[in-house]
């Protein structure tokens, strides 16, 4: 593991790079951050550069804090390969992930971010850019990082990146949230739990860990591979997931049989109250028995009636399926903060600012524009 210090200013910034190896203040501090979603967690972090980065990613762990940690960020280092190359900063998130953020101690103020964007910006060779994605916009470490950057004098651009669609359900029993679904959707279970039971032998399993794990992950496999799905980019990634999700007592593995082959799998995420419908498929076989959503509302309740969580989201995305079964809808959002002591950087900054202010102002004039053809709008 190395450690770098970067400042002293309020207090000590150091660079960790080994998410295997990170001092115990540190995971305490990422740990304690991921009350709020798994996604945050070092379990979740590990198994992402483990199984889905690229391989030649460099993982840094910014700290900042006097004695204990009080803020950290998980970030993605990407150097040029040459020598004048871009040098960027990014949040160690993809498309696998649901939620992104900086890790902060209960009670820090908006000062522990401001240190943290000092040292990023008076860190030596310069970034030309950081970017930060998968952000909670809701959260107030979003508005912490932007005023941050700006404070210093970095343009900063935020954009809309994915949908996140969303169920309170504290104290909503399984029989509860039924009632509660659109009439279209609790028809549609309920004729095809029917036509199910008429046409084929169905059994449904769900696995948390243990002994029966590895059958179960080989299930899931086996179903994907017969789905609608494209191909993995990292075809261990959900194999490794599923067994650190299971490790940190997170992973609900829902498996469907029909007429004892794998038909229907999905893979939840139950963490701290939360609990995210992460990845799900069936086997195109079994179409018209509309195996998967009959397995959605097996899980559901089985989720809602044993583990009780206080929320169930969706993950990524704004498919229309989504909102029959989760009524509420939130977004995440990116930072791209540009460093104008840089050519690239300010290059970049007036680039992506002059594109917004286009768009910003065809919008504008589109709206203001009469209907053609005396068309009503």
């Amino acid at each position: 593991m190395t450690t770098e210090n970067l400042a002293e200013r309020s207090g000590p910034v150091t660079i960790h790079r080994n998410l295997d190896a990170l001092p115990p203040a540190i995971l305490h501090l990422l740990h304690t951050a991921s009350s709020d979603s798994f996604f945050h967690s070092p379990a979740w972090f590990q198994a992402l550069a483990r199984h889905g980065y690229d391989k030649g990613a460099e993982v840094r762990v910014y700290a900042a804090g006097n004695g204990a940690p009080r803020v950290a960020l998980v970030a993605d280092v990407r150097l040029p390969a040459g020598r004048f190359g871009p040098r960027t900063l990014s949040a160690f998130a993809n498309y696998y992930s649901c939620l992104y953020g900086v890790a902060i101690a209960p009670g820090e103020d908006s000062r522990a971010v401001a240190v943290l964007v000092d040292a990023l910006v008076d860190e030596r060779p310069r970034w030309q850019s950081v970017h930060l994605h998968s952000l909670d916009m809701d959260d107030p470490s979003f508005g912490q990082l932007t005023q941050a950057f700006r404070r210093r004098g970095w343009p900063v651009q935020t954009y809309f990146q994915f949908g996140n669609w969303f169920e309170p359900t504290a104290g909503v029993d399984a029989d509860t949230y039924v009632k509660s679904r659109p009439g279209q959707l609790r028809n549609t279970v309920k004729r095809h739990e029917a036509k199910l039971a008429r046409a084929a032998k169905a059994t449904f399993d769900f696995v948390n860990g243990g002994a029966d794990l590895e059958s179960a992950i080989a299930d899931y496999e086996a179903v994907y591979s017969q789905s609608w799905k494209v191909e993995e980019p990292f075809p261990e990634f959900a194999k490794g997931l599923a067994r650190s999700a299971a490790e940190a007592g997170a992973l609900r593995l829902g498996i469907a049989h029909v007429d004892g082959a794998p038909a229907a799998a999905q893979l939840w995420i139950v963490w701290r109250g939360k609990a995210t419908i992460y990845k799900l498929a069936h086997d195109k076989r079994f179409d018209e028995l509309s195996i998967g959503t009959i397995l959605t509302m097996r899980m559901m309740r089985h989720v809602l009636d044993t583990d009780r969580p206080v929320e169930v989201d969706f993950g990524r995305g704004d498919d229309p399926y989504k909102r029959l079964w989760l009524s509420k809808r939130r977004e995440r959002w990116g930072i791209i903060a540009f460093n104008p002591a840089t050519a690239r950087g300010a290059a970049a900054a007036a680039r992506h600012m002059a594109g917004r202010f286009a768009r910003t102002t065809l919008n504008r004039l589109n709206a203001r524009r009469p209907p053609a053809d005396g068309a009503t709008r």
